[in-house]
């Protein structure tokens, strides 16, 4: 998604660094997010968005697209002084010709840049196709020195560039091969002016990329040929799942302070004394997050105990708050109350007979599992209503609003709730260490609604054309185990910049994950899932991470689609470094009207079907290992996408990797090995 437009002046100056054999600039794009990417080095440096670059799918993980008019800028200098050498580096995926200078024919596109008329440095690709890598110093002579590479590469494809300067020579290479060398012994002189990445100038249109970049480190010595092989042999380290103690439930971390409320308000909460709240239900959760909430937000520390829900937890636009619990707290729903329609209810009516009471309360959430109402996406007519309970007698309920369509006799009646909501703006909020069980029952009731009965879910305001920008935002579920609910165990529609991490997620009758309608900027890492309906589902979704999690037994592994019309959904999320194992569908399913998504490193075993579905255009599926699968490794059913690096072994397909679509490049062999 496009971030907003920034104006930015720098003028921040520092004296010599250190020459270290560490990077001193390191910029891995990891948040993907906002509009400040931060520099990982000893000494902790800022870019900051000129015009409007946005995230997207990198080398590893995020990484930042720009274009002619929109590059990063960082909020310092190297030094002042001269150098006597230099190696910058970077990944590049360049996507179409960079901005030119007066029509010169050898214009340059800039990765990275300290570069001015008379100073610094540019590490930059060839403005135009075929594309070679360039490197530039000035100040080694007048008008400066620039090598070329004698290798060129195409759009599309990421690269692996470095820039040595070592005092008597200047180098380039691409993906870790030295392709020219020329010698020149000289100084530099580092210049006054800031980093730039993807731009040689913000304030002009001049050598401008148009392409994604990653993994940019600027080292204030000389790189051997052994060190640049390194990083261009990076392979990112799939992150390991949660440990688990003795009885396989997840390690817990010790309780701590939400960020942004080191400041605020701690209370307690237990099922008995001594603690701020007492109690054992919803109901004592629910006044500790409302006594935290008026005073600005706070930490609330759940003892261990059974704190039974028969009602949701909900945070209603709120900020700065984090419950957290310990090692056996457990948030479990009661026993499921159901009964049936004893007299038929008509329309406009505000009362239900029903053949039983027992459990119902004012304020319970009814689903009327009779036909009537038609959904507003879809069109379709929908098996259930809803109502709330004013009041309770022996023979039925009074509503509070009248019945919009009939209840025939004999209807089911099933109250529901989720274990924790999250509605409205709410921002900076924090779960952690915490047991939500669903109590999911063989007598019980399905739920036909499937944003009931979910472990966590949440939403900000959206319809079909657009979300808003007031929304959840910055949301964190952490180390809790999500079990036991009739649909999702964690489902959040137009959230954005939100983590689900280090969690277990099993026996759900839908999806274990779920990122909805206009989420953005969201993350599922090192995750365990099993035995869910579906492992992670993304649906409408764009620019998300889902790294490194285990996924078992669920019915689609991972599944991508797209539901509503608006173009920016559906893009630029980056599957990577994750195992699903005995998916009953396909392990890994891209549906159509999906497009330049990332599926990478990624292990898929034992898929009942095809072990991944490519459907959409210009996604791509690289370096993943497909064994095992029921049907094809890969099927590639869309258009335009891109299959290289695959190792596919053992599928029961015509081919290991079968080609559907129209205009696909497929690098890897259809046979397999």
């Amino acid at each position: 998604m496009t971030r907003s437009v920034w104006t930015v002046v720098l003028v921040l100056c520092v004296g010599a660094v250190a020459q270290t054999t560490e990077p001193v600039l390191v910029y891995d794009f990891e948040e993907g997010a906002g509009a400040v990417a931060k520099c990982r080095a000893d000494t902790p440096i800022h870019l900051v968005a000129s015009g409007t670059p946005h995230w997207t799918a990198g080398v590893d993980g995020w990484g930042v697209e720009t274009s002619p008019g929109s590059i990063l800028v960082a909020s310092k200098v190297l030094s002042g002084d001269d150098q006597e050498a230099l190696t910058v580096q970077a990944w590049v995926k360049v996507t179409g010709p960079g901005s030119s200078h007066k029509g010169k024919p050898d214009n340059l596109a800039a990765v990275a840049s300290n570069r001015s008329q008379a100073t610094g440095f540019m590490l930059a690709v060839s403005a135009e196709a075929p594309y070679k890598a360039v490197f530039v110093v000035n100040g080694l002579r007048p008008g400066g020195h620039i090598v070329y590479s004698d290798q060129t590469f195409g759009a599309n494809e990421w690269v692996q560039l470095t820039g040595v300067f070592g005092g008597n020579f200047l180098a380039v290479y691409v993906n870790g091969q030295e392709t020219r060398r020329d010698i020149d012994p000289a100084k530099i002189a580092a210049g006054a002016r800031p980093i730039a990445v993807g731009g040689e100038n913000p304030s002009t249109d001049y050598y401008q990329l148009s392409g994604v970049i990653d993994r940019v480190r600027v080292h204030l010595r000389a790189l051997s040929t052994e060190d640049v092989r390194e990083e261009a042999s990076f392979e990112p380290q799939t992150p390991k799942p949660p440990e688990v103690s003795a009885d396989g439930t997840p390690m817990r971390r010790p309780m701590q302070p939400a960020p942004g409320a080191d400041s605020q308000r701690l209370v307690t909460v237990a099922t008995r004394p001594p603690a701020d709240f007492v109690g054992s239900t919803d109901e004592v959760l629910r006044d500790a997050i409302a006594d935290v909430a008026s005073t600005g937000g706070g930490t609330i520390l759940i003892a261990p105990g059974e704190y039974s829900l028969s009602r949701t937890i909900a945070l209603n636009s709120v900020r700065d708050i984090a419950l957290i619990g310990s090692e056996g707290t457990i948030l479990k729903f009661a026993d499921q109350v159901h009964t049936r329609v004893t007299e038929g209810a008509k329309k406009g009516d505000t009362r239900i007979a029903l053949a039983s009471t027992e459990g119902l309360r004012p304020g319970d959430r009814l689903e009327v599992q009779a036909t009537g109402r038609v959904d507003g996406f879809s069109g379709r007519q929908t098996q259930y209503f809803m109502g709330t309970v004013a009041t309770v007698d022996a023979d039925g309920v009074q509503l509070t609003g009248p019945l919009a369509y009939e209840a025939p006799a004999g209807t089911t009646v099933v109250r529901v709730h989720n274990g924790i909501s999250i509605h409205g703006n709410c921002d900076n909020l924090t779960f952690e260490n915490l047991i939500l069980d669903g109590n999911r029952q063989e007598a019980d009731v399905r739920p036909i609604n499937h944003v009931v009965h979910c472990g966590i879910f949440g939403g900000g305001p959206y319809n079909k054309e657009s979300a808003s920008e007031r929304r959840p935002t910055n949301v964190r579920v952490l180390h809790c185990t999500i079990r036991g609910f009739h649909h999702r165990g964690i489902a959040w529609y137009s959230f954005a910049d939100s983590l689900v991490a280090g969690c277990t997620i099993e026996n759900t009758g839908a999806e274990g994950i779920d990122f909805d309608h206009y989420a953005i900027r969201c993350a599922a890492v090192d995750n365990a899932i099993r035995d869910c309906g579906v492992g992670v589902e993304l649906n409408d979704t764009s620019d998300c991470l889902v790294s490194g999690n285990t996924v078992e037994r669920c019915g689609t592994g991972l599944h991508l689609w797209r539901w509503y019309a608006p173009e920016d959904l559906n893009r630029r999320n980056v599957i990577t470094g994750n195992r699903f194992v005995d998916s009953a569908n396909a392990g890994i399913a891209l549906g159509d009207r999906t497009e330049a998504n990332q599926i990478r490193r990624n292990e898929v075993a034992g898929s009942a079907k095809a072990g991944i579905i490519l459907g959409g255009v210009r996604n791509c599926a690289t370096g993943n290992r497909v064994t095992d699968s029921g049907a094809a490794g890969i099927d590639v059913t869309g258009r335009l996408n891109l299959v290289a690096g695959n190792a596919c072994r053992g599928n029961a397909g015509q081919a290991q990797i079968e080609v559907q679509g129209e205009g696909n490049i497929v690098s890897d062999a259809l046979a397999g090995e």
